[in-house]
C-alpha cells in the first residue's frame, strides 16, 4: 500500500504545523456540530417531535427521518441523555 503524495502548493509541500493546525480547525468544527445537533435533539426529545406511526421514541426517530449510521445512535442518544 503506497501513501498519498503530499498536498503541493506553490511554495511545495504544505508544513505539517500548517496541517496540524488545519486538523485541529476541522475537528473544533465537528465537534461544535455535533453538539449543536445533539440540543437540537434533545429538545426535539422534550417536546416529543418524533412521535408517529411505528415509533416508540426519539431513539427510533433518526433511522427514519435521519441518515443517521445505525452504530452512531446509540452513541449520540446517550451523549443527548436520550438513552
Amino acid at each position: 500500500m503506497s501513501l498519498p503524495a503530499p498536498i503541493q502548493t506553490a511554495s511545495g509541500p504544505r508544513r505539517l504545523g500548517e496541517i496540524e493546525d488545519e486538523i485541529t480547525e476541522l475537528a473544533a468544527h465537528i465537534h461544535a456540530a455535533t453538539y449543536r445537533l445533539l440540543e437540537l435533539i434533545r429538545e426535539f426529545d422534550e417536546r416529543e417531535g418524533w412521535g408517529g406511526p411505528g415509533l416508540r421514541s426519539c431513539a427510533h426517530w433518526p433511522g427514519s427521518s435521519v441518515a443517521l449510521q445505525r452504530e452512531a445512535r446509540p452513541m449520540e442518544a446517550r451523549r443527548a441523555g436520550m438513552s
